[in-house]
């Protein structure tokens, strides 16, 4: 009876063991479960959190990168308007006048060019019909003529037109000479052709003959 009772008592306690080993068991997988999520989790916000700094370091050198360029930009602007303004204040002011046969009037233009000259004067003229193309300047000079600014003009003979009528002729004389009046500021011009008195088909200057502006 006495070995009965201590086996049943030997089975009872390696029965509790083994359940309470089972249980143990099971704790410490559940545990080692436990841990190794929360480790997960931790590794995923940890990406989460490097993606984050990745995107707004993206953002930043992007708009480091705009800022940059605006930069770039507008330096480049200021000095595109730098060298304009260095460029038109190396040119110079001209004036010359055109006529209408009809109205017979004559009108006033200005235009900046690299030089004055009676050259580019001339040229103005010319485009505009005033003068015949072919005309050039031979010499000019301004002189002082019993004290009175004067502009000596000495043309080639392509200037004369002997085609245009007696009105024609004297107002591109008129606009030649307003043009060489306003822009060197003179009172007279002196025009001669090839070293003598101008000589149109209806003009002619004499010796002491100047023109004025009107």
């Amino acid at each position: 009876m006495k070995i009965k009772n201590t086996i049943k008592y030997l089975v009872l306690v390696a029965t509790l063991t083994i359940t309470a080993g089972f249980a143990v068991g099971c704790q410490s997988q559940k545990g080692q479960a436990s841990s190794q999520n929360k480790q997960e989790q931790d590794k995923e916000g940890n990406k989460d959190v490097q993606k984050d700094n990745i995107e707004t370091s993206d953002r930043e050198t992007s708009s480091t990168k705009d800022e940059d360029g605006k930069k770039s930009t507008k330096k480049k602007s200021d000095k595109s308007k730098g060298e304009d303004k260095a460029i038109t204040a190396d040119l110079k002011e001209i004036t010359y006048y055109t006529y209408d046969i009809n109205t017979e009037k004559l009108t006033p233009h200005t235009k900046l060019v690299n030089e004055i000259s009676v050259g580019n004067i001339m040229k103005e003229l010319s485009a505009n019909g005033v003068i015949p193309k072919n005309a050039q300047v031979n010499t000019a000079k301004v002189v002082t003529v019993d004290g009175i600014r004067t502009l000596n003009v000495d043309v080639n003979d392509a200037f004369v037109n002997f085609d245009q009528g007696s009105s024609a002729e004297s107002l591109s004389l008129q606009a030649f000479t307003n043009s060489m009046v306003k822009t060197f500021k003179v009172k007279q011009v002196k025009l001669t052709v090839e070293g003598k008195n101008y000589s149109g088909g209806h003009i002619a200057l004499k010796d002491n003959e100047y023109l004025k502006f009107k």
